[in-house]
């Protein structure tokens, strides 16, 4: 069995996964990244999202006359996640990150 070791774990290859790998990279640790997709799909939903940001009921939106809502960006995210019923812990972060993209990030 071939076995492998680094500083540093770092659970998904999304944009999140990658950017916490360069920044940690840069202060000389070594990195592992786990991915449940193949190689050619690296970079998870960002890839699709063609450098966009997701934001939930902002000004821009609402001044567009978007119709959008923390419910409504929840709903979005669940059809398209696959989420498993006892994925706790990625529900909780999906659940914080539609409450705080906005007011962290757009705001």
């Amino acid at each position: 069995m071939k076995t492998y070791q680094s500083d540093i774990l770092i659970i998904g290859a999304g944009l999140s996964g990658i950017v916490t790998a360069l920044e940690l990279l840069d202060t000389g640790k070594t990195i592992i990244i786990i991915d449940r997709d193949v190689e050619e799909n690296l970079g998870g939903l960002a890839r699709w999202a063609f450098g966009g940001m997701f934001f939930v009921n902002s000004k821009h939106q609402r001044r567009a006359g978007i119709k959008d809502s923390i419910e409504l960006a929840k709903k979005d995210w669940w059809s398209f996640a696959q989420f498993e019923d006892n994925e706790y812990w990625g529900q909780q972060w999906a659940d914080q990150y539609i409450h705080l993209c906005t007011p962290h990030s757009y705001d």
